[in-house]
């Protein structure tokens, strides 16, 4: 981050990375620390919340004792322990949901506004020029995928007070964030971030109209229904001849069939997985330049892939079977116990849902599951972060 605004940052690699970085990762890590052992009190309660997300993360230190790149991979695991640490360090605010909502708000008009500003006055920077030569539009996020995911959240975060109390939720504050970043979602042409968008507030909107009768009811209607559509979508794609549902969303989308080659690096990144698919190669230890697992494929393709642009497979590489269910199950707990708080903080659930089904859908055609601190990455923990039970 600090080398492409500019900064020297010395010597950088994929297995090394930035030393300045590192520093700045470990300051970060051993104030979150100190800031968590202050809050002793709640400190139990919170490690019992949320005993699956730290399970998940012991799993993950443990896959490193067989990890063949076991230096990179520790590397890695301490950046990503620090993502944990800030999830940690929001559910034990005295208020969880407004320190969740202020952080994000916080972040995502910096991205907004910087990404506008740079996109209109400063293009060599706004705009980013991709493998086969073709120029996107990625802010400050230096793609657009990331700049989409950017918008999206910001979309989400403006609409579920919108959602929620209709006009008493229009403020000046989230009718400006969300023109801002519809306006940017669109810039992007990020299609992923614009149909899980459309999808996630489908979702939100659906657990408001059933609100009225049940709130509880309505977050096991929503889950239900996003699982039958799914299994409708399978049924229809395998019994019907000469038209794909998915062919004619993909040709809508400006796509090709193979989703702009991801299918064939799908391929290619299972072969690689299915060495070892139960416990997987260890964390950190696939996408390491070419000298990691991935290395046949990098040798394989012209441009350079640093993820399979799934990370469901991408968890299948490095942590396995067990860690991939590990993951869901994170998830899946994540979103009931959203649905469980609805009835005592509907806006706060409903972010929290939104964000869990965000990066569940975005992970189909891109990859951030425990890759260390990527943005959305971030956006899961916070959400599946529960906080404890308080005594006050």
């Amino acid at each position: 981050m600090l080398r492409a605004l500019g900064v020297n940052v010395g010597a950088n690699s994929a297995e090394s990375g930035s030393p300045a970085e590192r520093v700045l990762f470990l300051l970060m890590l051993v104030l979150g620390l100190y800031l968590l052992s202050r809050r002793s009190d709640v400190l139990v309660r919170t490690f019992k919340a949320n005993a699956l997300l730290l399970l998940l993360f012991g799993y993950i230190a443990l896959s490193i004792s067989w990890s063949p790149m076991a230096d990179v991979s520790i590397k890695r695991f301490v950046k990503m322990v620090g993502a944990l640490v800030m999830a940690l360090l929001i559910v034990t605010e005295r208020n969880p949901a407004q320190a969740l909502r202020s952080m994000l708000s916080r972040y995502l008009w910096v991205v907004l506004i910087g990404s506008l500003f740079v996109i209109i006055f400063v293009p060599s920077i706004g705009r980013a020029v991709n493998y086969d030569g073709t120029i996107s539009t990625a802010g400050i996020c230096f793609g657009k995928n990331g700049l989409g995911q950017c918008a999206l959240a910001a979309v989400l975060l403006a609409s579920i007070p919108i959602i929620s109390e209709g006009r008493g939720g229009m403020d000046f504050g989230n009718i400006a964030m969300l023109f801002m970043a519809v306006v940017i979602l669109l810039l992007s042409r990020s299609s992923t971030s614009l149909v899980v968008c459309i999808m996630v507030l489908g979702i939100l909107l659906l657990i408001r109209g059933f609100a009225t009768l049940s709130i509880l009811h309505a977050g096991g209607t929503a889950l239900f229904t996003v699982v039958l559509l799914v299994a409708v979508f399978a049924l229809a794609e395998s019994v019907t001849s000469g038209f794909s549902i998915r062919g004619y969303v993909i040709d809508n989308l400006g796509k090709d069939a193979t989703l702009t080659g991801r299918t064939e690096l799908w391929a290619d990144v299972w072969t690689l997985s299915s060495d070892r698919p139960v416990f997987g190669h260890g964390t950190g230890s696939f996408w390491v330049g070419d000298v990691g697992v991935s290395k046949p494929i990098m040798d394989t393709y012209t441009w350079p892939p640093n993820q399979a642009h799934n990370g469901y497979l991408d968890v299948i590489g490095e942590l396995g079977f067990f860690g991939l269910a590990l993951v869901i199950a994170v998830a899946t707990y994540g979103l009931f116990a959203a649905f469980r708080m609805l009835p005592s903080d509907f806006q706060y659930a409903m972010l929290r849902i939104a964000l869990i089904f965000s990066v569940l859908l975005l992970n189909i055609t891109e990859s951030s599951f425990c890759r260390i601190t990527h943005r959305v990455w971030m956006f899961m923990l916070f959400a599946v972060a529960t906080p404890p039970i308080r005594d006050d």
